[in-house]
């Protein structure tokens, strides 16, 4: 199991505002920090970017790569950045994410072809909302398998993400376990008669709860079962020192 980071992100105050004055000094001293923690892949999230200011995506990936060592994950919805950054890449990134929407589909999964980048798959509904049945899980990764083959990217290349539910909503055990057999099922080969790689990103668990009381070890629990239903890759919070522990002695074990 591969350990990435999400720290680097706009809602970071510290990064929106190296991002708003190009300052490369807090943004070199995170990488370090997180590369030093244990990250060997680093998530760049800049958030919504003007056209004016795609060059913010550029100075992400530019201080990062010359920084530190992990890889990268571009994450953005919007092709223009997630575009601007590959021109910076010195290494093929991993690209986050696309949904079923064609439309979306059809902006991003070209980049990922001409850069034969790995592509992330968030597995969601037409309303955007992650399925409550596998089944329906299954079919949606077979349809986006299907149109991103005809759009030339492998199969082997798709990423995908069951996208883990919060805990403030009312079905939140029942479509945790969804995803962890999604994973499992992905990584033994039953979807797609070979293993296919999976991520998942454990800040969606608890995105609503600032101001909530949660179950103390959420996180770590989850990741354990994921972990052992055969997870690729794992996107967390790598300054969160139990989190920390937990994804360093399981990609250590797994």
């Amino acid at each position: 199991m591969i350990i990435a980071t999400d720290n680097i992100n706009a809602m970071n105050p510290l990064v929106s505002h190296a991002m708003a004055s190009l300052d490369a000094a807090p943004i070199r001293h995170l990488a370090l920090k997180l590369e030093r923690a244990g990250a060997q892949l680093i998530d760049i999230n800049p958030g919504h970017l003007s056209a004016r200011k795609l060059d913010r995506m550029k100075f992400l990936v530019e201080t990062v790569q010359e920084a530190s060592g992990p890889g990268l994950i571009l994450d953005s919805p919007d092709p223009k950045v997630i575009a601007a950054g590959l021109e910076s890449c010195d290494t093929a990134p991993l690209i986050s994410a696309v949904t079923p929407d064609k439309k979306v589909m059809d902006g991003i999964v070209p980049l990922a072809v001409e850069k034969d980048a790995q592509l992330v798959v968030l597995v969601l509904n037409d309303v955007s909302m992650p399925p409550a049945s596998i089944d329906e899980k299954i079919s949606i990764a077979l349809e986006v398998a299907e149109y991103t083959a005809g759009l030339g990217l492998p199969r082997e290349n798709l990423v995908f993400d069951p996208v883990l539910p919060n805990l403030s909503w009312p079905d939140f055990f029942p479509l945790l376990g969804e995803s962890i057999k999604m994973v499992r099922m992905l990584s033994i080969g039953e979807i797609f008669g070979e293993p296919r790689k999976t991520i998942a990103g454990l800040s969606n668990l608890l995105s609503a709860q600032r101001n909530m009381p949660h179950p103390p070890g959420i996180e770590e629990t989850t990741l354990a079962a994921l972990a052992g239903a055969g997870l690729s890759i794992v996107l967390c919070n790598i300054l969160r020192e139990r989190t920390a522990s937990a994804a360093t002695l399981l990609a250590r074990l797994l």
